[in-house]
């Protein structure tokens, strides 16, 4: 088994709480993540807490979105852990961590000075066919660019407000 990690961050002129709810609200999620895109017809259900640990979305798509179950795990105002278990196309256990951390004035938090810096990291360990399938596939690549957007997304909803 080999261990992988794809990390992402940006800055967003918003203040932590605000893009805490974003992130530790599943349903929140139908609004910033970049895999929205995958399926139009995607059916997801959520189940547990409307937020936070214990909270749990099952999601169904087509070939490109495949199929899996998200829960977060923990949730503490600096970091919220999600579990991820895909189920279709692949079988797989990952774990999503947002770690956000407060921006004063002049650390690029912006003209109000109460930003968020967001860093978006998915760990997770693969067999050596894995690894040769990730490596070939560019997943990493793509994972990376994927995380870009909803980065992206996410900081126009938190800024937007």
């Amino acid at each position: 088994m080999s261990h992988f990690e794809i990390t992402r961050m940006t800055e967003i002129d918003a203040p932590l709480d605000r893009v805490h709810a974003l992130v530790n609200t599943l349903r929140e999620w139908e609004r910033w993540s970049p895999w929205q895109d995958a399926d139009p017809d995607m059916r997801q259900d959520y189940s547990g807490p409307a937020s936070g640990e214990g909270a749990t979305m099952h999601w169904a798509g087509n070939a490109k979105a495949g199929e899996g179950i998200m829960r977060i795990v923990s949730s503490a105002p600096h970091l919220i852990q999600v579990g991820l278990t895909f189920l279709k196309p692949f079988k797989a256990e990952n774990t999503v961590a947002f770690t956000l951390e407060p921006l004063g004035a002049g650390e690029g938090a912006g003209a109000n000075g109460d930003g968020t810096r967001v860093m978006w990291t998915m760990t997770g360990e693969q067999t050596w066919f894995e690894r040769l399938m990730f490596r070939v596939m560019s997943m990493e690549r793509r994972l990376a660019a994927d995380f870009d957007k909803g980065l992206a997304r996410l900081k126009a909803e938190a800024e937007a407000g």
